[in-house]
């Protein structure tokens, strides 16, 4: 299952629905709206493929969101981590990230280390996606970090997905400002979670589980 949080943007989501349609992915997609969104309106005027669920609420952090959807689909073999800035350009690149990815593994496209599909296994065993206190950021560098650590890091330089940020010349809308914010609160939660210990008790426990079970 892909998890793909949205907020401000219903022209980039139906972007991204265009591109998912026109790369031939099947994978189910959960979408989460805030409700409280000045948007929100013109995003319930989009169609979506009908395997597609879109979920509603109360405003959280795109790290929150990422954990409620995991508590909301606990049991799924994989979890794509994707952003509405993304536009694929792979065709079927979903089945193609999700297959090491249920093997046991977290699995990155080409290029920078920004989204990634995840076994469920290993997100069930960490009790999480996003670790706690997160807010925005690391969600990425925290599983690249594990994947490394544990032998479970697979990069498919052949899957394409195009990151259309801000920093590679994109709008820097609102959303993007907002994130702003947490820079450094979301750096120092990843850094007191290596420095006191629990990434490590994470890390053995990975490490125990026997990959792609």
């Amino acid at each position: 299952m892909i998890l793909l949080p949205s907020r401000g943007r219903p022209v980039w989501l139906a972007r991204f629905t265009t591109a998912y349609l026109r790369t031939k992915a099947t994978l189910p997609v959960a979408v989460r709206l805030d409700v409280d969104d000045p948007t929100y309106p013109l995003y319930r005027q989009l169609t979506f493929p009908p395997n597609w669920l879109v979920i509603t609420g109360e405003r959280l952090r795109t790290a929150q969101t990422l954990n409620e959807l995991f508590h909301t689909f606990p049991n799924e073999g994989c979890y794509g981590l994707i952003g509405d800035d993304i536009v694929p350009r792979t065709d079927r690149w979903d089945t193609l990230l999700a297959g090491p990815a249920k093997q046991g593994n977290v699995v990155f496209p080409e290029g920078p280390l920004t989204h990634l599909f995840l076994s469920g296994e290993l997100a069930r065993a960490a009790g999480f996606i996003s670790l706690p206190g997160l807010k925005h950021l690391y969600v990425d560098t925290q599983w690249a970090w594990l994947g490394k650590e544990t032998g479970r890091f697979v990069q498919l330089n052949e899957v394409v997905l195009e990151h259309l940020h801000f920093s590679t010349g994109a709008p820097l809308d609102d959303t993007y400002k907002d994130h702003f914010q947490f820079s450094q609160s979301d750096a120092d939660v990843f850094s007191a979670w290596k420095t006191f210990g629990a990434a490590y008790l994470l890390v053995d426990k990975i490490r125990n589980l026997r990959k792609g079970a």
